[in-house]
């Protein structure tokens, strides 16, 4: 039941975005911690639109999660300090979603 329930928050986020600000799909994952970029962040995560990461240092932590050397400090402190790595995103998921959260 609770799946189903965050199914129709991500759906409603997504679709509360006009057509110009649609997410991509890979999206879905960050959103529910991350919240939309420009947002302020959420709850347990910070808001992606502030980061000054690199798109290697973004890959990295998409596929490392929050362990991995050289990582930038973090932007603020949050309930949760460490993301999980992010299993099954392409190299092109990760250029779309580093593309999405930095675009202006």
């Amino acid at each position: 039941m609770r799946k189903i329930a965050l199914s129709f928050v991500f759906i409603f986020i997504l679709t509360a975005c006009d057509s110009s600000e649609r997410s991509p799909v890979a999206y879905g994952k960050c959103v529910l911690c991350h919240n939309m970029p420009g947002t302020g962040g959420g709850k347990t995560g910070p808001d992606l639109a502030k980061s000054k990461m690199t798109f290697e240092q973004f890959k990295k932590q998409l596929e490392n999660g929050s362990s991995w050397e050289g990582k930038p400090p973090r932007i603020r402190k949050l309930k949760v300090s460490i993301m999980p790595r992010q299993i099954g995103l392409s190299e092109n998921d990760m250029h779309e979603l580093y593309q999405f959260i930095h675009r202006k």
